[in-house]
């Protein structure tokens, strides 16, 4: 195929789960000139980044702390951000002490001050106020959803919000079982896409997380823990019967043990706390550590080694099916 420019995709416009391209990068001009060769790109994105740098791949990546091998060099970061890693710490210790009525934990979240970036030298960056940062745990514990610095806008981002449970809403009996029986409560201001219920969880201090619509549903026939449902506007608990027989029970036991829960937001609460600032790597490996927390950061990718990666993984998986190349 001939080469194709993409140096005048509109501003933004991100193309996704393409062929693998061949990307000779510009240093002068920071464009990019594709060739489509077939296959597929794992995890990369063709981004017009800004103007200044014009359409890139842009990669993302979220650990305590991240690494980056690909980073362009010179090419400022997107984001940086100090993200929430909350902590559970339960009331009683031991193998046997699993998190349920009788035994709460207390729920903390992060409170970085400075995040240090470690790429062709290091730089300490500190955050202009005190921050307690939350997340909220996939299935399988890995955060799927979490509050944020980001030291390149400037801007905290809150995802994560926080109610607490007395007794004083509006409960109802979902369902009656021998063992367990089901509330469940209008949150109607909590109302989020169903898509940001599947396989993510939320976190509280009484009960463990149905993660999926299927286990939220669950919660009808005996599955205890506390749900979000795929609709985002009710909360639904299922408690032994020895916690609360009946509705009036199990409002003076909340009144008794207030549940706290932390949940997604239907939408980021944004604060600009400090003017922008821009932090460009100076070598291909990037290391970013918060001293409290993760980071997350958005970062242009080096394209020759970027591409250079994917055509490798690309032949490995050809031969392992019996290939040649």
């Amino acid at each position: 195929m001939a080469n194709k420019i993409v140096k005048d995709l509109p501003q933004a416009e991100i193309i996704e789960d393409t062929d693998l391209l061949l990307i000779e990068q510009s240093d002068a001009t920071r464009s990019v000139s594709v060739r489509e060769v077939g296959g597929h790109i794992g995890g990369g994105v063709l981004k017009q980044a800004d103007q200044k740098y014009g359409p890139a791949i842009i990669g993302t990546a979220q650990g305590a702390p991240v690494q980056v091998a690909d980073a362009w060099t010179g090419a400022a970061l997107h984001r940086l951000e100090a993200a929430g890693l909350s902590a559970e710490t339960p009331a009683a210790e031991g193998p046997d002490a699993t998190k349920g009525p009788e035994n709460p934990v207390t729920i903390t979240g992060s409170a970085p001050t400075s995040i240090t970036v470690t790429a062709g030298g290091e730089e300490v960056i500190a955050l202009p106020a005190a921050l307690e940062l939350h997340n909220l745990p996939g299935k399988d514990g890995t955060p799927w959803l979490w509050d944020g610095y980001d030291v390149v806008s400037g801007k905290l981002v809150r995802r994560v919000g926080c109610t607490t449970l007395t007794g004083n809403e509006t409960w109802r009996i979902w369902a009656e079982n021998k063992d367990t029986t089901s509330y469940y409560t209008s949150i109607v201001s909590l109302r989020i896409p169903s898509a940001a219920v599947d396989n993510k969880g939320l976190r509280s201090t009484h009960f463990p997380s149905a993660h999926t619509s299927g286990e939220y549903y669950s919660i009808q026939t005996g599955l205890e823990a506390i749900g979000l449902s795929p609709k985002g506007d009710l909360f639904a608990v299922c408690v032994p019967t020895a916690v609360a027989a009946d509705l009036a029970g199990w409002k003076a036991w909340l009144a008794a043990h207030p549940v706290t829960v932390y949940y997604p937001l239907a939408e980021p609460v944004v604060s600009q706390l400090a003017g922008p600032r821009e932090v460009a790597p100076r070598a291909l490996e990037l290391q970013a550590a918060a001293d409290d927390g993760a980071v997350a950061v958005e970062y242009t990718r080096d394209s020759t080694v970027y591409l250079s990666n994917e055509l490798a993984r690309l032949r490995n998986a050809i031969i392992k099916m019996g290939g040649t190349v």
